[in-house]
């Protein structure tokens, strides 16, 4: 009898442990490509968040095609950061929570603005089509990162 619960025991550990190793991380969640479904403002975003902590930002808000925009992210917590690729930082950080296949961004700047992403693939015409910006955003774009 000893012989069989230190079995069972043995066998609801190596269970319990395998468990935790598979649970994915939020950073695991975020990585990824997202499209902008609720935004705060009227624009067009997708964006790819790479488990190598890079991203690249396909944003349309006054033209016709996406401009790209490159950069660097970070989490602390369920706080994401970033700069772009001219060192310039986001115009916030912001609280992020995934539920499924819905990222949730809120602000942390004070104005609590949220937008919220579903997963999905870049299409290749955005990809194709986009103009590559090397510095940061402008004023007029501030705000999305």
């Amino acid at each position: 009898m000893k012989r069989l619960l230190y079995i069972f025991t043995i066998a609801v550990l190596a269970l319990t442990g395998c468990k935790k190793e598979n649970q994915p991380t939020l950073k695991d969640k975020i990585c990824g490509e997202w499209r902008g479904v609720e935004l705060s403002a009227d624009a067009g975003i997708y964006i790819n968040f790479i488990s190598n902590g890079t991203f690249e930002l396909y944003q349309k808000l006054d033209s016709d095609c996406f401009e790209l925009l490159k950069g660097h992210w970070s989490l602390d917590g369920d706080i994401l950061s970033g700069t772009y690729n001219d060192q310039e930082p986001w115009a916030t950080s912001y609280k992020v929570s995934v539920a499924g296949e819905t990222l949730t961004m809120v602000a942390q700047d004070g104005t609590d603005e949220t937008n919220v992403y579903a997963k999905t693939t870049i299409p290749d015409g955005v990809r194709e089509k986009c103009t590559t910006t090397v510095k940061s955003a402008s004023t007029e774009t501030e705000g999305w990162l």
